[in-house]
């Protein structure tokens, strides 16, 4: 990938990439039961199409986790990879080769497992990409190769007791936040969407003297970035949380929005950045 574009190559325009993935989640595999009656599985250990689906979701954790492409796209429906790539199966392991296994991924327990025939649905709210809490209810189909996830839907993180809700508002195009309601690193925020385009927060941690929007047009990949997580797409009136699984470390932080307008200009390019600092 270019450095801001779809094409590109490293350094901020990774981070586009890494917004794809937010989407991805975790998926599954394995053999199981045979399709019968429904299953529902709420409390104690899962048996069955409920065991494989949890196997298979922490195997493709684990392929993401050790970069293999391969590896993780197999537990993915072809409708899947369409409907978040545009891409054949092929096109999109040619895309996450450039990001695959950053930031790690820990779906966590899976809970509300529910298994109909030849589909399934599952919640993960303990799932997390990066430095972010990221729940999210999957569904699954069974193929020849398995359980195979088809569908995500992003859930909202509940913000636990105790630590600061910063109100985040996005639309076109910037982050509105009152930076003075960071004062330390236990906080988390409550965002609203409400322009009329799709919003993201691409968050990473960032040198003191980096010049972001340089970085941005830039060709070159600036040094010292890091990857904290990414979260939505948010689509407009939607309301939604960031909460990280573990306080934010010092240091300055960048909020970037690689979504693309209509011309095909990401919303950073048009000034959608924004910045905090954790002291």
């Amino acid at each position: 990938m270019m450095l801001i574009t779809r094409q590109g190559g490293l350094a901020l325009g990774l981070l586009f990439a890494l917004a794809i993935v937010l989407l991805i989640g975790a998926a599954c595999g394995g053999g199981g039961d045979e399709p019968g009656a429904d299953q529902n599985i709420e409390d104690g250990e899962p048996t069955g199409d409920e065991a494989d689906i949890e196997a298979a979701v922490q195997a493709a954790a684990d392929a993401w986790n050790a970069s293999d492409v391969e590896g993780y796209l197999v537990h993915f429906t072809d409708n899947w990879i369409l409907m978040e790539f545009e891409a054949t199966r092929e096109g999109a392991a040619g895309e996450l080769a450039e990001f695959v296994g950053s930031p790690p991924l820990a779906p966590g327990e899976l809970t509300g497992i529910q298994v109909s025939g030849k589909t399934a649905t599952a919640d993960a709210n303990e799932f997390t990409f990066g430095a972010l809490v990221a729940p999210k209810r999957m569904s699954f189909i069974k193929e020849a190769a398995g359980w195979l996830v088809d569908h995500e839907e992003d859930l909202p993180a509940a913000i636990p007791d105790g630590v600061a809700a910063v109100e985040l508002t996005l639309f076109e195009y910037s982050f509105e936040f009152d930076s003075d309601a960071i004062t330390d690193s236990n906080f988390a925020f409550d965002v609203s969407s409400i322009g009329a385009e799709q919003h993201e927060l691409v968050l990473i941690r960032v040198p003191e003297d980096l010049d972001i929007q340089a970085a941005i047009l830039s060709t070159e990949q600036p040094a010292g970035i890091e990857d904290v997580g990414v979260a939505g797409p948010w689509n407009p009136g939607t309301d939604s949380t960031v909460v990280f699984a573990a306080p934010l470390g010092p240091g300055r932080y960048a909020m970037l929005c690689f979504i693309e307008d209509a011309n095909g200009v990401p919303h950073a390019v048009l000034g959608m950045v924004n910045e905090f600092t954790i002291e």
